[in-house]
């Protein structure tokens, strides 16, 4: 087994909410700068303060989470900001996900791992629910929620159907609402419709 993890310890969503589309982005961020600064671990407030930019109110799209960690360094929490996202590509200043058509889940893990292994952290769009990607009356499915992503596992497992070991991809998901936990990076994708990841890491000076 190949495994990668940073070890961010989730934060909670608070209760009662503090925005009515829940409070998760805020709760990852709080996550991301208490691992990435120990000594001086930030409060929800101050995250929740960085995500609310405009009149206070929740930008919960994708440039608004990059916005969020460009603000936080008004708390001297100074960060690097980038976004990836795995074929099929789509703007990744303007979309978070796709669903996927086909599965490159090998691809996913391993970049992943690549940008974890240099010191990021990724912030990612699910389907909370794991839904699939189209609803029961066949529309298109959404994304509803927001994770960080610290870890990247490679397992080697018994395929009945292959007659041999076999290399699957997980993910390790921390989640405010489901705390931290493993999940098959096909499922991630396919179930969950995440792709895209809002990544960062302390500024080098």
């Amino acid at each position: 087994m190949i495994e990668y993890c940073a070890g961010v310890t989730p934060f909670p969503q608070p209760s009662p909410a503090r925005n009515p589309g829940g409070d998760c982005f805020a709760c990852a961020l709080t996550a991301m700068l208490r691992h990435f600064w120990p000594d001086r671990p930030a409060t929800f407030a101050q995250a929740y303060g960085c995500y609310a930019q405009e009149n206070g109110t929740i930008r919960n799209v994708w440039h608004g989470h990059a916005t969020a960690f460009h603000a936080a360094g008004q708390h001297d929490y100074r960060l690097e900001v980038a976004q990836d996202i795995v074929a099929p590509v789509l703007n990744p200043r303007q979309w978070s996900h796709p669903w996927w058509l086909f599965l490159p889940e090998r691809d996913y893990a391993r970049r992943l791992e690549g940008w974890l292994r240099s010191g990021w952290l990724a912030v990612s769009e699910i389907n909370f629910e794991g839904a699939g990607p189209v609803t029961p009356d066949f529309r298109l499915n959404t994304t509803n929620h927001v994770v960080l992503l610290d870890g990247v596992r490679v397992a080697f497992e018994e395929d009945d159907v292959i007659g041999g070991q076999v290399a699957r991809e997980y993910v390790h998901v921390v989640c405010s609402a489901k705390g931290a936990y493993w999940i098959g990076a096909r499922d991630l994708l396919l179930r969950h419709g995440a792709a895209g990841w809002q990544l960062a890491r302390p500024e080098r000076r």
